[in-house]
């Protein structure tokens, strides 16, 4: 790891680390030293030790005496509960928020699904279709349900991106979403609310494919 030349933040700290993991710089099992980490940002090991507190909080790395912290591996039990709550959850958002929609909504959700479909690297279509389900989700004006998808969004980015790695030689078919997406906004300007919520629901649905990879994959 580099060293960066000015002292960093906690917060900087916890960001850096928690996009390392997302995106698999860091990969599952990986060994987090406390040490290389404060050499890294050019810091004390006190917020080094107090944001890797944070991401095991987060359910991104693990600690065990005497080994230290790790990143997490992924679950596939652990995948279907998110993916259970996160439907709930999505469902109840999108029935208070589909409502709610006007022009300055579509008009941002069209201009990201031009940029989702012009995008080619990873990182940067799955932080596009973060932002695009923020947009539809928000108007529902339930902070605290935002703030736990908001943590199953950035799960899903890590568990995707580690599929990826292993099964799709480092892409993932986003042409599936964007068509999905189309088809969605559609529903919602006809005002057809609920075919709208049953459509995200189930066509959002990954655990299908994902669930047997991940089975595979610890094997």
């Amino acid at each position: 790891m580099d060293t960066l030349k000015k002292t960093h933040s906690l917060d900087t700290i916890v960001e850096a680390l928690r996009q390392e993991i997302l995106f698999g710089r860091l990969k599952p099992g990986m060994n987090l030293v406390e040490k290389e980490i404060a050499v890294k940002f050019n810091s004390s090991r006190v917020p080094v030790r107090e944001a890797l507190r944070i991401l095991d909080g987060e359910g991104m790395i693990t600690y065990k005496r005497y080994s230290g912290y790790k990143v997490k591996a992924i679950d596939p039990e652990e995948f279907m509960e998110i993916g259970i709550i996160q439907k709930l959850i999505e469902k109840e958002l999108l029935l208070r928020a589909i409502p709610r929609y006007n022009e300055v909504i579509y008009y941002t959700i069209d201009n990201l699904l031009v940029k989702l479909k012009e995008k080619k690297d990873f990182e940067e279509r799955y932080l596009i279709m973060i932002k695009i389900s923020e947009t539809l989700l928000e108007p529902a004006n339930w902070n605290y349900s935002m703030d736990i998808i908001r943590k199953i969004m950035q799960r899903n980015i890590f568990i995707g991106r580690s599929l990826s790695m292993n099964y799709f030689e480092g892409t993932v078919p986003f042409d599936g979403h964007y068509h999905f997406l189309e088809k969605f906004i559609k529903l919602c300007k006809q005002k057809e609310v609920e075919k709208a919520v049953e459509f995200w629901c189930r066509s959002n649905d990954h655990s299908q494919i994902a669930v047997p990879l991940l089975i595979k994959d610890q094997q």
